[in-house]
């Protein structure tokens, strides 16, 4: 426990001054592997503005399988409360292309689909109280007012950026585990009829994460050379997305902190979210 306390203590240090200074609050490098060989990488990033109170989340994705190459990229952005404010997502695959685009106001989403270059319609859905945008969905775990532990479940209504749509989902923390010299909480998450196996951090940094039906896995890695490998990586549209290319992860895979299993909640100085309460009956999928 004193070990806890001392490495979160750090953490809230650490916080202060990266929130000063506009930094990400965690920024990861991961490989892909599908069917267990390197098939391409994941850039993951969170940042807080403290001037503006939202937080953003950005993260780009390359997959090249036999005959496939696959680029996903997403930037989404919430109030301090999680609640959403804007979200534009974009894939290509070959020479197709799709953009989608979403705003918020006043508990209602407008989402425009853009296909090849042609916009459609632009659909309105009001949303169910507590919605959030579900690339937030562990930053909004850690900052939940009973904390993260094991045994919680939660129940939530998230928005998938990559169709535009909103779905219920549970996330449940089985257990506390070092993994790859990090100590994570083991998390079975249910959304969008997929069920992935995930490790996080006490500060929300992804170490990693399995979805067994599709045989498909992502791992933290330290660098980006570790994660690309011998990939095509373009640092123009990682700047343009980011704004510069993302350094080394943080927290990494490294030395393990030895952290004790927690029995009571881990907390930390982030603004507080609007999780449902773990437990909560999920409201009737959209």
């Amino acid at each position: 426990m004193v070990q806890l306390l001392t490495y979160l203590t750090f953490f809230i240090c650490w916080l202060f001054v990266s929130l000063a200074n506009a930094k990400p609050l965690v920024n990861g490098w991961h490989k892909i592997l599908v069917g267990g060989q390197h098939s391409g990488y994941l850039i993951q990033e969170y940042a807080f503005d403290k001037k503006a109170k939202q937080f953003t989340a950005t993260n780009f994705t390359r997959i090249m399988l036999p005959g496939r190459d696959i680029t996903r990229s997403l930037k989404a952005t919430a109030k301090k409360n999680l609640s959403p404010i804007s979200f534009q997502y974009t894939e290509q695959s070959g020479k197709s292309t799709k953009l989608i685009n979403g705003v918020f106001e006043k508990g209602v989403m407008t989402v425009t689909v853009t296909q090849n270059g042609n916009s459609g319609t632009p659909l309105q859905m009001k949303l169910e109280k507590g919605t959030f945008l579900g690339t937030f969905l562990y930053v909004l775990m850690i900052t939940n007012k009973s904390g993260m532990k094991v045994g919680n479940h939660f129940a939530y209504s998230a928005i998938a950026e990559d169709s535009g749509t909103a779905h219920v989902g549970t996330a449940d923390v089985k257990e506390f585990q070092t993994i790859d010299g990090l100590d994570t909480f083991k998390i079975l998450n249910n959304f969008k009829n997929s069920k992935t196996i995930e490790h996080v951090t006490p500060v929300g940094q992804v170490v990693r994460t399995k979805d067994p039906f599709n045989n498909v896995e992502t791992r933290l890695v330290a660098t980006q050379s570790e994660a690309v490998g011998g990939f095509p990586l373009s640092p123009s549209s990682l700047k343009l997305l980011f704004g510069t290319i993302p350094g080394e992860s943080f927290p990494k895979p490294v030395a393990s902190i030895h952290l004790q299993p927690q029995t009571d909640s881990t907390k930390n100085s982030l603004p507080p979210g609007v999780s449902p309460p773990p437990g909560k009956k999920p409201p009737k999928d959209k």
